[in-house]
């Protein structure tokens, strides 16, 4: 997405290209930094205190 996005602010150089370029940029570092970032921080916590257990399939059933 990042990259057609400046492809089309190359291509098209008005101001809305160039700001949805911008908005595009922003928004992925905001999804990084508050929503990706702090979850393996959390799962170390957890890790720490024996709380965390990762996701193991079960065997399947007969």
């Amino acid at each position: 997405m990042t990259i057609t996005a400046v492809g089309l602010a190359l291509t098209v150089p008005n101001w809305v290209s160039l700001l949805a370029m911008a908005s595009l940029v922003a928004a992925i570092q905001l999804q990084t930094r508050v929503v990706e970032e702090p979850l393996p921080r959390s799962r170390a916590r957890l890790r720490v205190r024996g709380l965390y257990r990762p996701h193991r399939p079960l065997p399947p059933q007969k």
